[in-house]
């Protein structure tokens, strides 16, 4: 992956997360959506919301290489990484991520 853009999409108080992932080489893009329900508990809990995104964020690009076809959507929330705090790992978020 040569070139690799991450944004993050408009957000309105209250509202989810949406960032997107764009590999311009292999033309592949990944809309990840931090749930807003997460980001409260995380914050409730005294831990880093921001550090878990940015963690998360990274361990996306890992996979990027792996992904066959060319969108795909991924949604953070508390049913897809349970009471931990850390991100998903490079096996499950190749089972999370789904091909849209």
């Amino acid at each position: 992956m040569k070139r690799t853009i991450i944004e993050k999409e408009n957000q309105f108080q209250g509202e989810d997360e949406i960032w997107k992932i764009i590999d311009e080489q292999g033309k592949r893009q990944v809309t990840v959506i931090f749930s807003k329900r997460l980001e409260d508990d995380l914050h409730r809990r005294n831990h880093s919301f921001e550090r878990l995104q940015s963690e998360q964020l990274n361990a996306i690009l890992n996979v990027m290489n792996q992904l066959e076809g060319q969108q795909y959507v991924l949604e953070i929330n508390k049913e897809s990484i349970g009471n931990s705090i850390i991100p998903l790992t490079q096996e499950k978020l190749l089972q999370s991520i789904k091909l849209i």
